[in-house]
């Protein structure tokens, strides 16, 4: 196990790896480590054949590399694991956050107490609210009387 180009392809294996791994596991720990073990194969190789073929073997790292990052660009959206992770332009409508738009004028009934929110049933939905001002105790009528983004008004039904 003294052979330094040994050493370079374990150290090359194991940070692309951990690179990879990287996109599955939250944080910046194993990009990091991943990372320092390339940068350790650059070294291996700048001891052991000078500096010349060091900075050869950096570059072609990042080249590499910068060919590796547009190819998952490219093709991550494409499978599976890509379509979970990002996000589909398709799905979203033009009112993006606005999620219970026809509930405006409804009635339904306080299912917690608002103080000033909490939770509503509109048509045997349960809606977070929010008082229109004031507390307005559990099993009361209440009707919406504004929906602006997901923030649904209500105030005391008459």
């Amino acid at each position: 196990m003294n052979d330094p180009l040994l050493w370079m392809a374990i150290l090359i294996i194991l940070g692309a790896g951990l690179l990879f791994a990287e996109i599955f596991v939250p944080g910046m720990v194993l990009g990091i480590v991943g990372c320092l073990c390339l940068l350790a194969s650059v070294v291996i190789v700048n001891l052991q054949y000078g500096l010349g073929y060091g900075l050869l073997y950096l570059a072609l790292l990042i080249a590499l590399g910068i060919l590796a990052f547009i190819g998952w660009v490219r093709l991550l959206p494409q499978t599976k694991i890509g379509q979970r992770l990002i996000l589909n332009p398709e799905g979203l409508t033009a009112q993006p956050y606005t999620k219970n738009p026809d509930l405006v004028g409804r009635r339904g009934v306080a299912l917690t107490d608002l103080r000033p929110a909490g939770t509503a049933e509109f048509d045997g939905k349960r809606v977070d609210v929010i008082a229109e001002s004031g507390m307005i105790k559990a099993k009361m009528p209440v009707e919406v009387i504004a929906v602006e983004g997901v923030k649904v008004t209500v105030r005391p039904a008459k």
